[in-house]
C-alpha cells in the first residue's frame, strides 16, 4: 500500500469460531495520517465490500455488511453495536453542517 513506512507488531483480540483468541499482529505503519486515510478507502473499495457499498442504505446496514464480508472476526452485531457512537455522533455533526 501507498505510504507504508512500516509495521508493528502489537497484541490484539480476534473471534475464531466465536470464541476470543489473543494473539500478536503486524499492522501497518503509515507516513503520515492521510496515507492511513487514503490506504483504508482502497480497502473499502475491494469488491469483497461491494454489497456494503451499492446494495446498503443506512450506515448501520453498511456496517453489517463490511463487517460480514470479513472485515472483522467480530459477530456482525456486536462490531455494529460498538460503532453506534461513531454512527450517532457523525449524524450530530451532519446536522450542524459539512465538516470541511
Amino acid at each position: 500500500m501507498q505510504g507504508v513506512v512500516g509495521y508493528v507488531t502489537e497484541d490484539t483480540t480476534e473471534y475464531k469460531n466465536g470464541k476470543k483468541v489473543k494473539t500478536t499482529a503486524k499492522f501497518a505503519k503509515f507516513k503520515d495520517v492521510e496515507s492511513g486515510f487514503r490506504a483504508h478507502v482502497q480497502v473499502l473499495l475491494l469488491d469483497r465490500y461491494k454489497i456494503a457499498r451499492l446494495m446498503t442504505k443506512t450506515p448501520e446496514d453498511q456496517i453489517l455488511e463490511i463487517a460480514k464480508a470479513g472485515y472483522t472476526t467480530t459477530n456482525p452485531i456486536k462490531y455494529l453495536n460498538s460503532m453506534k457512537g461513531i454512527i450517532e455522533a457523525s449524524r450530530d455533526i451532519a446536522k450542524i453542517g459539512r465538516i470541511s
